[in-house]
C-alpha cells in the first residue's frame, strides 16, 4: 500500500452529483460506526470513473482512491479546508450477510 491510499466500505448518500458531460461526479459515502451512528464522506470521481458511474443511491459499495483536501470560502467568506476521497475505483459490493 502506498501513503495515501484509501479503500472503504459504506452507502451512497441519497444525492449524487454530476456535470452533463459525465466528466464528474460526486457523492457521499455513508460508514457505520460500532456505535451504530455513521460517519460521512465526500468523494469525487472524474474521467473513467464519472464516464462508467451507474451506481444508485443507497448501494453498498468500496470506494478504492486517495486523499485530497478541497478548500474554498464559504457564503461567509470564512476559508475552509475539508478532506475529500478522490475515487480511483468504486464497485457495487454484493454480500447477503453485510452487518448494517
Amino acid at each position: 500500500m502506498r501513503g495515501n491510499e484509501v479503500k472503504i466500505e459504506g452507502f451512497i448518500g441519497k444525492t449524487i452529483k454530476t456535470n452533463d458531460n459525465k466528466t464528474y461526479v460526486s457523492f457521499s459515502l455513508s460508514v457505520k460506526k460500532q456505535d451504530k451512528k455513521y460517519n460521512y464522506f465526500d468523494c469525487k470521481g472524474f474521467k473513467d470513473v464519472s464516464k462508467n458511474f451507474d451506481l444508485k443511491a443507497s448501494d453498498l459499495v468500496v470506494v478504492e482512491g486517495h486523499l485530497d483536501i478541497e478548500e474554498y470560502k464559504n457564503k461567509d467568506g470564512v476559508e475552509v479546508k475539508k478532506p475529500v476521497i478522490i475515487i480511483e475505483k468504486v464497485y457495487k459490493k454484493y454480500n447477503d450477510d453485510v452487518p448494517y
